[in-house]
């Protein structure tokens, strides 16, 4: 069997230059014939019991047949258009056969899509984890091109290449290898302009700055696992290393003029191992996960004043193992976890030309090794379930500065219980509660006091210390629903107090903004409330809907050696509407309400409106012609006086000419709009930002099957 679907492939340079489960053995029957929806899966019934699964990468057209014998099917897609200059094309390719399958991923673009986006991948285990086996430090360096909250087409001025072989051996009944290697590169280029706001306590400070930027995002991959799925255990292997490259260069001009010039690559391998076997109501689950991650980085910014450099070497090894015995009993159920996990982190850091009065640099060691224990039952009747979680462990953390020969131990004990109950009194309705309290480990991600720059202008300055949180939060919710009426509703609470070892505190020194932190209780307190509703409307062959959602959070900081508290609040209201008017009409209608404001102790409130509101409009006159036209509103206020509207208009059209060709036809921001502008709250400041929106351009496009 083979798949194919999609067309080409151009060369890029980062160069100054640029402008701008199992598998059955298969016994085909004598033809089978299918479409797939992009994005979708489809399922093949080979025999009874016996089932393929095929998924299409999202925004990939596709085809497949099977036959007895392997054939060969191909599927060629490609356009161009102008305003500027436009182009993209795709070539997929899938074949399967009796003991394996390949498949070829070939795409370019500088449409403002993101090919690169399909290679990410997230499995189901990856989900159930919650991230436990992955290890992922935050970023040094806050530079890049940014995007305002619009679809990523809009924003996106790119230049975008992507390939990926992936192949899959099955090597006897039980086992398969499978293997892929992936390549992306993503050049954006980004415009925008700034305003930001800080609220101190003998007045207002405004800065501004407007900012041209291009980045060039490289990123080799390769992944090599070993499946086993017998009838006494399931395991799975997974080796894989990645390569990723990215540079900066912005001109910045406003308040404070000048050049920047990042490098950020990040290197890492890893290995990940599950094994699971299961007897009779018992289980047993061991994985392991072992990951080594370097990020050598630097930051050059050039002033009429002077020059900045910082540099950064970054090194990583982290590891998580662990087992898990399940059982059950009647209605009870048990779980039993427990594991070992260990960080070892290098951290060499040099800052120059600043001139501030701070530490620039850091030379230190530091990491933790630890154990711990994830015991757990469960209740299950017709009408109730119980939980009860009990995780605990300890950690021992170490630390050596080289700088000051320092060394700074600890032995940290984590804690934290929960509990969950969910009752379903009849079938349409049930009510959930939740609650937990304890102490995770230590926050590990600001060790350092020794000053980092970001950016330009803001400078991080972390702390040698371990320290824990208290966290403590309540949940309530109620459902209901009722498929045969239509009618589905749900209401969500959520209350947290979280008390932190430091306090954040941000002072001007100069040009730089430098944050830090101070050791002090800080509580952050927070309220979730969301509610959504739907009924179907059969006279209108569609469905109604409405989500309403609050967030309220309230915390302390040091704004200039002075204590701010503020509160930060957002109010959604989000109604929405899909309706069939006749069998060739379809037309959906979302709208987003927002109300932010932000809430400074001594000051008056400052608050914001801004809504969206879209309408698509689907309309399949014959089997062979499919138009769609889509208008988009949105509503910014700025200021107390100032607000700004945007509406954005597109058009497509798709003609399957016959079964081998069809044609497309794509018009976008058909009114030729440049520009969109929006203010948000950020602490105790505001920043108000405008970005360019791609311009008004036509793309003709085609795709061939053979």
């Amino acid at each position: 069997m083979s798949l194919l679907a999609g067309a080409c492939l151009a060369a890029a340079s980062c160069s100054d230059s640029d402008e701008d489960t199992k598998l059955p053995s298969p016994n085909f029957p004598e033809a089978v014939s299918a479409t797939i929806e992009a994005g979708g899966t489809y399922t093949l019934e080979i025999e009874p019991n016996q089932n393929w699964e095929v998924s299409v990468p999202t925004a990939t057209a596709a085809w497949f047949w099977i036959q007895d014998e392997t054939q060969k099917v191909w599927t060629l897609r490609g356009g161009a258009g102008w305003s500027p200059a436009l182009w993209n094309g795709a070539l997929f390719a899938m074949r399967i056969g009796a003991r394996g399958q390949s498949m070829v991923n070939l795409k370019t673009d500088n449409t403002g899509q993101n090919p690169s986006a399909e290679t990410e991948r997230l499995s189901v285990e990856d989900i159930l984890n919650g991230g436990a086996n992955d290890y992922n430090p935050a970023a040094h360096l806050s530079v890049g091109t940014s995007s305002a909250p619009l679809d990523d087409t809009r924003t996106r001025f790119n230049r975008s290449h992507m390939a990926s072989l992936n192949n899959l051996r099955k090597l006897s009944e039980d086992y398969q290898l499978s293997s892929s290697l992936t390549w992306g590169y993503d050049r954006l280029a980004s415009d925008r302009a700034a305003r930001q706001s800080w609220y101190l306590a003998d007045g207002t400070r405004v800065d501004t700055e407007q900012e041209s930027a291009a980045s060039c995002r490289q990123q080799l991959s390769a992944r090599i696992a070993l499946k086993a799925n017998t009838e006494r255990f399931y395991m799975l292997e997974k080796l894989e290393a990645s390569l990723a490259w990215n540079d900066l260069r912005a001109v910045l001009s406003g308040s404070y003029p000048n050049r920047q010039r990042a490098e950020a690559p990040a290197y890492g391998i890893e290995n990940d191992l599950k094994y699971i076997r299961r007897t009779g109501t018992r289980s047993l689950t061991v994985t392991s996960y072992l990951k080594y991650l370097t990020r050598p980085q630097s930051l050059d910014v050039v002033r009429e004043t002077g020059s900045q450099r910082q540099t950064i070497a970054d090194r990583a090894f982290y590891m998580n193992h662990n087992a898990a015995f399940g059982t059950q009993a009647g209605q009870f159920a048990f779980a039993f976890k427990g594991g070992v996990s260990a960080l070892f982190r290098g951290l060499v850091t040099d800052l120059t030309g600043t001139g501030l009065g701070t530490g620039a640099a850091n030379d230190l060691s530091a990491g933790y090794a630890g154990v711990y224990l994830q015991p757990g039952i469960t209740y299950r009747s017709q009408r109730l379930r119980l939980t009860l979680d009990l995780p605990a462990g300890y950690r021992r953390y170490g630390l050596h500065d080289r700088i000051d020969g320092s060394r700074t131990p600890a032995g940290i004990f984590t804690w934290k219980p929960r509990f969950a109950v969910k009752w379903s009194p009849t079938g349409h309705l049930s009510l959930s509660a939740s609650g937990t309290v304890g102490r995770d480990a230590a926050d590990d991600s600001r060790i350092g006091n020794g000053a980092v720059l970001r950016n330009y202008r803001s400078v991080l300055c972390g702390v040698n210390e371990y320290r824990q949180a208290l966290q403590r939060s309540l949940s309530a919710g109620i459902a209901y629903k009722n498929p045969i009426g239509g009618v589905f509703a749900s209401l969500l609470a959520v209350r947290s107090w979280n008390d932190l070892p430091f306090l954040p505190a941000q002072r001007f020194d100069g040009d730089y903004i430098v944050n830090y932190y101070v050791r002090s209780s800080n509580r952050v307190r927070s309220w979730y409330l969301s509610g959504d509703v739907s009924q179907n409307i059969d006279a209108l062959n569609g469905q109604a809907g409405l989500n309403v959602g609050y967030n309220l959070s309230g915390t302390e900081l040091l704004l200039e050696e002075v204590p701010a508290s503020y509160e930060n609040s957002t109010l959604t209201v989000a109604p929405r509407f899909n309706f069939r008017f006749a069998a060739w009409v379809n037309t959906e209608y979302r709208l987003e309400y927002r109300y932010t404001t932000l809430s400074i102790r001594g000051r008056e409130p400052d608050g914001r409106h801004d809504f969206n509101q879209r309408l698509t409009v689907n309309l399949v006159p014959s089997k062979k012609w499919v138009i769609q036209f889509t208008a988009e509103h949105y509503y910014s206020q700025l200021s107390a006086d100032r607000s700004k509207h945007l509406l954005l208009a597109d058009a497509s059209l798709r003609w399957k000419i016959n079964g081998k060709w069809e044609a497309t036809a794509t018009a976008a921001n058909l009114f030729g709009r440049e520009e969109y502008a929006y203010t948000t709250f950020d602490g105790v400041s505001s920043s108000s930002y405008r970005y360019a929106i791609r311009p008004r351009n036509i793309l003709l496009g085609a795709s061939w099957k053979f």
